[in-house]
């Protein structure tokens, strides 16, 4: 098993460079899965929340939820637009 702090030469990257990915992907999963966990409050999905707090995906299950999850059993909206 390799040594942890061999891991950035094993990439072939700096340790600093391999420090910004980790922050980035961080960030990037907070903010997907803030923005799913008020969705999913909003819409009354309380083991939805749960579920993104409990599995780390990398802002995919946040991210699947908004886009499809959320909206599966949801009526279409009315159009009050006039027809030609």
């Amino acid at each position: 098993m390799a040594d942890p702090t061999q891991i950035p030469s094993i990439l072939g990257i700096s340790p600093e460079t391999l420090s910004i990915i980790i922050v980035v992907i961080a960030v990037w999963d907070l903010v997907w899965r803030c923005a799913a966990v008020i969705k999913s409050t909003k819409l009354n999905k309380p083991l939805w929340s749960v579920a993104f707090v409990l599995f780390q995906t990398i802002g995919i299950l946040p991210i699947l939820y908004i886009f499809v999850f959320s909206k599966m059993g949801q009526k279409p909206a009315i159009s009050t637009k006039k027809k030609k």
